[in-house]
């Protein structure tokens, strides 16, 4: 029995040590593909932003300690392509999140680096520097700590051990010239990965639709119908939710009162536009687990009476979270397909027939969803108070949404060289 012992620990070892090498000491001529960057840096550092984002821009998380650097940023975008990060050179992050789809992915659940499936559908990357928490739950809020999670993770990336990610670094010939553009020093640390890839995934903005464009003509840029799909978006409170970057005092002088709100005058002007609570709704009993727990970045949406995934509540173990993921951005909407936390919408069609008469009555369906905490004059008007709303739009209202839907996709975001690949 001893020596059955002594070998299998002999073998327990020697496999370790095996696993350990073969970490540490994967050929670099996995890649055939040269790094290609310009000999200036783009400009990752001063990026121009509407004047209809100043709002947003109070809500920036760059930290003091990791301001935008172009060449931390550089960096930070070849660490974003390189399949070095993945445990067998097979993934990189960009491999669920392309550039050409608004860096989401074009799969329900994405694959990993054996091939297995991802829990959730990979969210688009663009404007993360003006968001609170990160992931379908939230579940981290410092992007610096969320970048490498993928890279961690046991079915993404699967580079669980921060010192085998170094190791392949310095073994590549490049990185440790960009290292030091980045940071004065060719030493390659885990905290300057984490800080230069942070430093890319801010940089990627999205400021230039059609929609962005408008407000510098009055919106005389828009068509007929996809001012139409715009009324419709907020007058049916879309907006509560997918809060868009709006100016109000500018849409005045292009909109009237009744196209951009109920005729019974709620929300009030202006605080429609910020995501406000309804008037009078705050910890109203009719909307159980609603207002009490209310995220705005947050919310049930009635997909189904009971969640295999329970969303925030696996996180919190409260019930009242059961259901509930982020809200993602509107902008780009008709790039990301597919939809929701497990892509289970294909089309944009699905997503729309699904809030114009499937709202599952769930206790945490969020109060914007429910006849009382959203009065958009259109929908079905015999429901009764904390009921799902039926949004009953038209044929015709859907196709006037997709228009306006498609003034929210930013050419220059899916075509900009700064956020292409570098590997040629």
């Amino acid at each position: 029995m001893k020596k059955i012992a002594s070998y299998a620990s002999l073998l327990i070892v020697l496999s370790v040590i095996i696993h350990s090498c073969t970490l540490v000491e994967l050929p670099d001529t996995v890649h055939h593909l040269k790094l290609n960057l310009p000999d200036e840096p783009y400009n990752y550092s001063n990026a121009e932003f509407p004047t209809h984002f100043n709002a947003k821009l109070s809500k920036d998380n760059t930290p003091v300690q990791n301001l935008l650097n172009d060449n931390s940023a550089t960096l930070g975008r070849v660490l974003f392509y390189d399949t070095r990060l993945s445990i067998n050179n097979k993934v990189a992050c960009a491999g669920c999140h392309f550039q050409e789809k608004a860096f989401s992915d074009v799969t329900a659940l994405s694959e990993g680096f054996e091939g297995a499936k991802t829990g959730r559908n990979s969210m688009p990357i663009f404007n993360n520097r003006f968001m609170e928490g990160f992931f379908w739950d939230n579940e981290e809020t410092e992007l610096e700590k969320q970048v490498v999670m993928p890279v961690k993770d046991h079915i993404e990336m699967g580079l669980e051990d921060e010192v085998h990610l170094v190791n392949k670094l310095e073994k590549t010939d490049f990185y440790a010239d960009l290292f030091e553009k980045a940071y004065g020093s060719p030493e390659i640390t885990m905290d300057k990965i984490q800080k230069a890839m942070a430093q890319f995934v801010r940089s990627i903005v999205s400021t230039s639709s059609k929609y962005d464009a408008a407000y510098k003509n009055d919106f005389a840029n828009f068509t007929t119908l996809e001012r139409k799909g715009m009324s419709i978006f907020f007058k049916a409170q879309c907006n509560t939710c997918h809060a868009l970057e709006t100016d109000f005092e500018a849409l005045r002088k292009s909109f009237t009162h009744d196209e951009l709100f109920n005729i019974n005058g709620r929300p009030a002007d202006g605080g429609f536009f910020n995501g406000d609570f309804p008037p009078g709704n705050p910890g109203n009993p009719g909307f159980p687990n609603g207002i009490q727990n209310h995220n705005e970045t947050l919310a049930n949406i009635g997909l189904e009476q009971n969640y295999d995934d329970k969303g925030v509540g696996a996180l919190t173990g409260n019930s009242a979270d059961n259901g509930k993921f982020k809200i993602p951005s509107i902008r780009n909407i008709m790039l990301t397909a597919p939809y929701m936390h497990d892509g289970r919408f294909e089309t944009i069609d699905e997503v729309l027939d699904h809030y114009n008469k499937a709202l599952v009555q769930h206790p945490n369906l969020d109060f914007r969803l429910r006849v009382g905490g959203n009065n958009y004059e259109d929908a079905t008007p015999n429901g009764s108070f904390g009921d799902p709303i039926k949004f009953d739009f038209s044929d015709q209202d859907k196709t006037a949404l997709k228009a306006f839907f498609h003034t929210l996709t930013d050419n220059s975001l899916t075509t900009d060289p700064k956020y292409s690949n570098p590997f040629n």
